[in-house]
């Protein structure tokens, strides 16, 4: 059980959960490719290390999308579509978003396969509080996530949240 989280909501076995993948890489990668850590899914709240003082990295739960997911999805409702392209993903964006809770947000991460890039994401929690911690094993958010984004996306990840993106909302 999770601390702070009641039994019902952090026993969902599709909900933000790490992978169960045991299986060790048979050789070490190349030196080509980027080595990058995957979030693992929280069991508390962040906190600073009591040894060194430093906060770890905030990790989001959530879907990452893409522009062309955006545009997909505007074309698909048939709305937006005798604007430029930035702008109908622009205002595309935030009628998916206005479709949601008003705590459901957009954040900037860093994707699972290298440090240098980043993609957007709609996090449903985060490790920052007991009840973002508590937003993000909640499978009704997923589920309304799904729903706005009108699309078969599977369970939410974990990503680290990139604080040196700011975003105007």
């Amino acid at each position: 059980m999770l601390a702070g989280v009641p039994e019902s909501q952090s026993s969902t076995h599709d909900i933000c959960q790490p992978s169960q993948n045991t299986e060790m890489p048979q050789s070490p990668p190349e030196p080509s490719q980027s080595i990058t850590r995957v979030p693992t899914a929280p069991r508390r709240i962040r906190r600073p290390n009591p040894k060194t003082g430093k906060w770890p990295r905030i990790k989001v739960c959530g879907y990452t999308w893409t522009r062309k997911d955006i545009d997909a999805w505007a074309a698909k409702k048939n709305i937006l579509q005798d604007r430029t392209p930035r702008n109908r993903e622009y205002r595309a964006l935030f009628m998916i978003l206005d479709m949601l809770p008003d705590d459901i947000q957009w954040q900037i991460v860093t994707p699972h396969e290298g440090e240098d890039t980043v993609v957007s994401c709609i996090a449903i929690g985060s490790d920052r509080s007991v009840r973002d911690l508590k937003n993000a094993y909640n499978p009704a958010r997923a589920r309304l996530v799904r729903n706005a984004m009108d699309k078969v996306l599977g369970p939410p990840k974990w990503y680290y949240l990139r604080e040196d993106f700011h975003r105007d909302d």
